[in-house]
């Protein structure tokens, strides 16, 4: 287990400040697992800056230009020590793993997840679709209700415009 100062300090550099509560630090199945030793729980688990996920039983992807993906950081680092985000492929949940040295510890965001929804490109002025893609959306647990993400849209929206860019051509 890491060696965290407070619980103040793991909310700022890994949770969310607003809702301490949503960090969660034992007694979900995949966090227990992995903290108890079970690494291999990771192979579940992509970075949040990766192509493929299976998640609600739908096969989705974040298209990201080159520019995007060589700049997206594999882990931040912070006072707490390494941190990781984590999208569970087949869930949506989300997790962050944070390491010390030698040590490690995953945490779960009870507030986060990413569903997967589909997006539709019309021809200007008519109904024919001509392009769809199923994207990733963030979203976030406001007040017992999920919302899309205001703070992660933009990657939604750049994996489409990518997506999108891809399909007809820069």
């Amino acid at each position: 287990m890491i060696d965290y100062k407070n619980l103040d300090l793991l909310n700022e550099e890994v949770g969310d400040v607003e809702s301490p509560q949503a960090l969660v630090l034992e007694g979900e199945q995949m966090i227990d697992a992995y903290n108890e030793g079970n690494t291999s729980v990771l192979n579940r688990f992509s970075p949040v800056g990766t192509s493929a996920l299976m998640v609600e039983g739908e096969e989705i992807a974040f298209d990201f230009s080159k520019e995007i993906q060589e700049g997206f950081p594999k882990a931040l680092d912070t006072k707490v020590g390494k941190v990781t985000m984590y999208v569970d492929r087949f869930t949506g949940l989300t997790y962050s793993l944070v390491i010390q040295g030698e040590d490690s510890q995953l945490f779960w965001h009870n507030d986060t997840k990413v569903v997967a929804e589909s997006f539709e490109t019309r021809k200007e002025g008519e109904d024919e679709v001509i392009f769809t893609v199923k994207a990733p959306v963030w979203k976030k647990l406001v007040k017992g209700s999920w919302v899309i993400d205001d703070e992660m849209v933009l990657l939604t929206n750049e994996s489409i415009t990518t997506s999108l860019n891809n399909y007809i051509g820069e």
